[in-house]
């Protein structure tokens, strides 16, 4: 795909937003060499350097991630105060390669936006360990890497899992490998200085063909994630795609099916984002527009008025 010319510099204009929306309508993103993302790419660093101190992270060819950008760009300060160091680089690209595993299709908690010295941050839900092995098993076979050193030896004294070891309380070697996974994962949260956790799963676990795929912080069962603030936020995800395309894209009648087969997740939100928020959550299950508004409200005022520190992950 050409770069247009009135889009080639540092200047943005409204050509080239429109121009960057029908790319990423039309086209399947992957994270290699492109003359087209090259572009997009320096015009964003650009324009984030005009405020912030970022250094990137490289992801050439996705060898961090596949659905991320081939740099990863770290908001490390505000230019206006560039004392106050919220993300140090050289800690989190190590992190990142150890941690991305812990998520479905390694997409790794990475931070996106800086507001008050506080991260916002991103990834996918937590994998299983159908994901986990399966993702490391890709990982081999397309880059020649050993994913099996992020995800870590199993101890010696590991029992290999057979369906008596839960009903005794016994440790299996999935155990082990899972507590390696996500004490990773948690240890990048930590140093990213995430409080709270926002989960917009409709699902307490993604299903399918009768297995588990994908889980969440909320149902882990070893409550790795009990130093974090979780909010299950039940947000239609991909799967109303369609019945908005067949609404003729207009949102503000569509009403979500909270009660079909596989959506098990409620509200939850904890206690002192519930007291300030000033929102009818014991009726939360509205349309479209309600719930994307209530949401919006919550999390911008747990932005704007959270404690200095209290960072999220979404």
């Amino acid at each position: 795909m050409d770069v247009s010319s009135s889009c080639a510099g540092s200047a943005v204009s409204s050509e080239c937003v429109v121009e960057l929306l029908e790319t990423f309508f039309k086209c399947f993103y992957r994270a290699k060499a492109d003359k087209k993302n090259e572009v997009i790419h320096k015009r964003c660093l650009h324009l984030l350097a005009a405020d912030y101190r970022v250094e990137v992270i490289e992801n050439r060819d996705g060898w961090l991630c596949a659905h991320y950008p081939t740099d990863v760009f770290i908001l490390e300060a505000h230019l206006h105060s560039p004392s106050v160091r919220v993300a140090r680089t050289e800690e989190l690209r190590d992190l990142f390669s150890s941690a991305r595993f812990a998520r479905v299709r390694s997409r790794f908690v990475v931070p996106v936006l800086l507001y008050r010295n506080k991260n916002v941050c991103r990834s996918a839900t937590l994998s299983t360990m159908i994901e986990l092995y399966g993702r490391s098993g890709v990982d081999w076979l397309f880059t020649g890497r050993d994913g099996s050193n992020a995800i870590g030896a199993v101890p010696a004294n590991a029992r290999i899992q057979n369906e008596d070891d839960h009903a005794h309380g016994l440790p299996s070697a999935d155990d082990h490998t899972l507590n390696r996974v996500r004490g990773q994962d948690v240890e990048l949260l930590k140093r990213l200085g995430v409080t709270l956790i926002c989960d917009l799963m409709v699902e307490k676990k993604k299903t399918k063909y009768g297995l588990t795929v994908s889980s969440s912080e909320k149902v882990d069962k070893a409550s790795r994630y009990s130093d974090f603030h979780i909010a299950s936020m039940p947000y239609p995800g991909c799967e109303f795609f369609r019945d908005y395309k067949m609404n003729g894209y207009d949102p503000t009648s569509l009403v979500y099916n909270w009660i079909q087969p596989g959506v098990d997740a409620v509200l939850s939100i904890p206690t002192h984002l519930k007291r300030h928020a000033n929102i009818p959550f014991q009726s939360y299950q509205w349309s479209l527009v309600e719930v994307t508004q209530n949401y919006l409200k919550l999390l911008l005022w747990h932005l704007h008025h959270g404690n200095q520190g209290n960072q999220c992950n979404v």
